[in-house]
């Protein structure tokens, strides 16, 4: 029985030393040297700040804890601000003064020394020395501003985007020669960056490599002015740039039909009570039309991807009269479908957006993947904003990029009727897509069309459903397009008869809906800010087009 316990305090022993030594290594991780990821000196005359009247050098970053801060020779104080951006402290030390705090007299001309403190929590304690010194500062560069290429500053990653930042300066008064370092950062500060070698010109382009990761980074430059072998440092304010994976949205948000190339013949009689007669009644196909091919979204596009992008470009340099909605629903005489509310999943089609709304979040979907914006003013800017009447500034002649775009009328209307070589009325055909559903079983238009579907059938309460969910139009190659009819309206391109600019009324909302008619552009006051979400717009949504490359 003794053997037995001397083995078990052996045992017992052995654990508690591996346990102890396991600590002590963690330990050990912990107690590394707790470093600022801010720090900024401000020098006053009396109580006036001066810009640019004191200098860090060099600029903070990672492992560097001793610093000389350039003081202006007008400079009577200087405050310290610093930052460990998490639990911990920063305390100040003045040598000379014998004083502790963040703020301090300057006079005289020698040297002084502070010592900061800074205390993270689990972490060793660590010490920066800044020596000050007082000298004739340079003047350091001004109206510093920093700008991405593509503007949109989000991106899907292998779309082969090179975003490319450019830092814009203006020399003092006192003149001086500007030079650039390029920093990038983990976080939105101008501060504890890491220095990008050999980056030195006004502008950076990002390495292909640093565009294939899920991720935001911030980029910033550190702006040097010389005069007579004195230099005066400021730093750009950070500028994000984001990417994010295309392949985890939905499917359906992303799915593009191939169009095949065609000449289209017209024979078109459509009677008053068809169900394309509003579509029909405005539009002029008289004269013959042909097409190389196009790309068309598969399915209108969904809350999903309309989210995707509207709340990305919104958050950068695009603005938007209307944030859309997902899905929608008619209520009938509750009259509840005047307010915007979440319907169904995040497939279900977006809805609530005006004619400017989705020209513009073209653009901004097209810049994000990597594409060239369609949609131009006659200066050839990219119109990122629904606010302005893009449907005037748009100038055709520079409708030539690769990207997103509203499909043409004809366009719309040549790959609903499957490709066919003929637009007539002609419901002897497959699909029996065309007509009123009926009693005869060879009618199935409820299996094509949302509207007759049983599932929204019911009197007073329809709702759109996700996308994708009756059968589809089959084109010739195989492809397939589905909701064309009956889900939502969707928006297309309809220029003027000179071919110059959009047109101004309804018939540029193609697709048929279970709520009414469709409206022109935002002309019910989605230009102010109390945008009435009525039945007249509540069903709007698109669909996308593309031109095949070349």
């Amino acid at each position: 029985m003794k053997k037995r316990l001397v083995l078990f305090a052996f045992a017992c022993m052995a654990c508690l030393a591996l346990f102890t030594c396991e600590n002590q290594q963690v330990i050990g991780i912990l107690r590394s040297p707790s470093e600022l990821n801010f720090l900024d000196i401000t020098a006053y005359a009396d109580e006036y700040p001066i810009i640019g009247g004191a200098t860090l050098e060099p600029s903070l970053r990672p492992g560097v804890f001793e610093y000389t801060v350039y003081v202006s020779k007008d400079a009577t104080s200087f405050k310290v601000e610093a930052s460990v951006g998490a639990a911990g402290t920063v305390e100040g030390y003045s040598e000379e003064d014998q004083k502790s705090g963040m703020e301090f007299e300057y006079t005289g001309d020698e040297p002084k020394v502070i010592t900061l403190s800074v205390q993270r929590k689990y972490m060793d304690l660590g010490e920066y020395r800044l020596t000050l010194v007082r000298v004739e500062t340079v003047p350091v560069a001004e109206d510093v501003e920093i700008t991405i290429t593509p503007r949109v500053g989000v991106f899907f990653i292998g779309s082969g985007t090179i975003p490319v930042f450019e830092v814009t300066a203006k020399l003092p008064e006192a003149g001086g020669e500007l030079t650039y370092q390029w920093y990038m950062n983990n976080i939105a500060s101008s501060m504890g960056g890491y220095q990008i070698a050999g980056a030195t010109d006004s502008s950076y382009a990002m390495k292909p490599g640093e565009t294939m990761t899920v991720r935001t980074l911030y980029y910033y430059a550190e702006i040097t002015n010389t005069i007579d072998g004195k230099t005066g440092v400021t730093v750009s304010p950070p500028r994000a740039v984001t990417f994010i994976d295309k392949n985890q949205l939905h499917y359906k948000s992303v799915a593009m039909a191939d169009i095949p190339a065609g000449n289209v013949e017209l024979d078109v009689t459509v009677s008053w009570n068809d169900l394309w007669s509003d579509l029909w009644r405005y539009n002029d196909f008289s004269d013959p039309w042909s097409t190389p091919g196009f790309w068309l979204g598969s399915y209108p596009v969904t809350w999903e991807l309309w989210r995707t992008v509207y709340e990305r470009a919104d958050a950068a340099n695009y603005r938007f009269s209307r944030s859309g909605n997902q899905g929608g629903e008619n209520r009938g005489s509750t009259n509840t479908n005047k307010l915007p509310y979440p319907v169904g999943n995040e497939v279900h089609p977006v809805t609530l957006i005006g004619w400017r709304d989705a020209v513009v979040w073209c653009n901004a979907y097209s810049e994000m993947d990597g594409l060239e914006p369609v949609y131009k003013d006659s200066n050839g800017n990219v119109l990122r904003d629904s606010r302005l009447e893009v449907d005037t500034m748009i100038d055709v002649t520079k409708m030539t990029g690769n990207g997103y775009r509203l499909p043409t009328a004809e366009e719309w209307f040549y790959a609903g009727k499957g490709a066919n070589p003929v637009y007539d009325d002609d419901y002897s055909a497959e699909p029996w897509y065309w007509s009123y559903p009926g009693t005869d079983d060879e009618t199935q238009a409820y299996k094509y069309v949302w509207c007759y579907s049983p599932d929204v059938a019911a009197s007073g309460n329809r709702r759109t459903g996700e996308v994708g969910t009756l059968l589809p139009v089959v084109l010739p190659n195989g492809e397939e397009l589905y909701d064309m009819l009956g889900l939502v309206y969707q928006w297309v391109w309809r220029p003027k008869t000179d071919g110059t600019g959009q047109l101004s009324d309804e018939t540029h909302a193609f697709g048929y809906d279970f709520s009414g008619n469709s409206a022109g552009f935002d002309d019910s006051g989605c230009l102010t800010s109390d945008i009435p979400f009525n039945a007249d717009v509540h069903f709007m949504g698109l669909r996308i087009a593309r031109n095949k490359e070349e």
